[in-house]
């Protein structure tokens, strides 16, 4: 979805896509594998309760760095929409990590197929299917309950919410 609202946005958008995807996933990637290289993560699901927070805490950070730095180089407005979704979801997924472990798969999916929509409307339909494969998936494979694939995608749709009630995409 990401990489179809860099097509849409106009020629130089794929360096701000980049850009962003290193500046967010680099650093919570890095944090994951040193806590598994070190024994304090169980698992790259990050299954155990007590060992996600830092995990939000790192994604959070990092993505907002991200959208920061794609607001000061002029990024494409869909595109720093999308990561600034994703912030918010992050932000709200804090607390509600206390009470399960909501699928952040399909957050991301939601968000990016919810922002997607007023622009490719078809193809959104079909990531939107893409996004109910993905959770019956986390589901079927007993990684999420089904409880935690609907908080999932709505912590995705809060995070879009969160950001279009700022006026921002």
């Amino acid at each position: 979805a990401l990489v179809l609202l860099v097509a849409i946005s106009g020629p130089g958008a794929a360096w701000y896509l980049v850009l962003a995807v290193i500046v967010s996933m680099v650093p919570p990637l890095l944090w994951l594998g040193r806590g598994i290289y070190l024994g304090r993560i169980s698992d790259l699901d990050v299954s155990r309760h007590e060992e996600r927070f830092g995990l939000y805490i790192v994604g959070a950070t990092a993505c907002l760095l991200a959208v920061i730095l794609m607001l000061a180089l002029g990024a494409p407005p869909d595109l720093t929409a999308t990561f600034a979704s994703a912030v918010c979801a992050m932000l709200v997924a804090v607390p509600v990590h206390w009470v399960m472990k909501p699928s952040v798969h399909v957050g991301v999916l939601t968000l990016a197929v919810i922002n997607l929509a007023p622009r490719l409307p078809m193809t959104a339909i079909a990531f939107g299917l893409a996004t109910a494969l993905v959770a019956w998936a986390r589901w079927h494979l007993e990684r999420h309950t089904a409880r935690e694939v609907v908080a999932g995608a709505a912590l995705g749709l809060a995070g879009v919410l969160m950001v279009r009630s700022l006026g921002v995409g």
